[in-house]
């Protein structure tokens, strides 16, 4: 599935974690499904990160829910949370598990 068609609007993240040696950054969240119809946990796995921007200024008040998200030509994965703040990751590769 494409990262930009996943159906994370109103996800709650949890946790980011970067491993330096691996080069792959975690993102862990909760999401609804209606297959299962009730909250279960996701996660997004970077693999080769060349870099990433956390954001948490909170310009339009404080939120963990993700807005939307998208990929930029450049393997630049952008996650737009509720609060106006931006995830950025530059990666070779994600993974999605929690279908």
């Amino acid at each position: 599935m494409k990262f930009e068609s996943l159906e994370l609007h109103d996800s709650t993240i949890y946790e980011i974690k970067y491993l330096w040696g691996s080069r792959e950054l975690t993102l862990k969240g909760t999401r609804y499904s209606q297959e299962k119809s009730g909250i279960i946990p996701f996660s997004l796995l970077f693999k080769s990160v060349s870099s990433y921007s956390v954001q948490h200024n909170a310009p339009w008040g404080e939120s963990s829910s993700i807005n939307g998200t998208g990929i930029e030509v450049n393997g630049q994965y952008l996650i737009e949370l509720q609060s106006g703040d931006v995830i950025s990751v530059v990666a070779s590769e994600v993974e999605f598990e929690g279908v």
